[in-house]
């Protein structure tokens, strides 16, 4: 199963795929920002990866994939909720 995101980068020409590939870590950036807030503000962690993750461009639609996969259901879902369970999916808080 793919969704939206991954299907047009998968069938998109060279150009296409170069203007996709920040946009994942664009969001993942967006993501890590609003789980600090969650911590400072209420506590909890939205999802916990390692100390000092970087994730590459592609990691995160590496990440992406295996969720849409894993959870074909998703798959039309928004970009940013499926990058965000496909965050919490790959580094859940224990």
């Amino acid at each position: 199963m793919r969704g939206p995101f991954t299907r047009n980068y998968d069938n998109g020409t060279l150009e296409t795929r170069q203007l996709y590939e920040p946009i994942p870590g664009s969001m993942d950036n967006a993501m890590s920002w609003a789980n600090s807030a969650a911590i400072h503000d209420q506590g909890f962690y939205i999802y916990c990866p390692p100390d000092n993750l970087a994730l590459a461009d592609q990691q995160d639609i590496d990440i992406i994939r295996r969720h849409l996969v894993a959870r074909p259901e998703h798959g039309n879902l928004p970009y940013g909720l499926v990058l965000l369970t496909a965050l919490q999916m790959t580094f859940p808080c224990k």
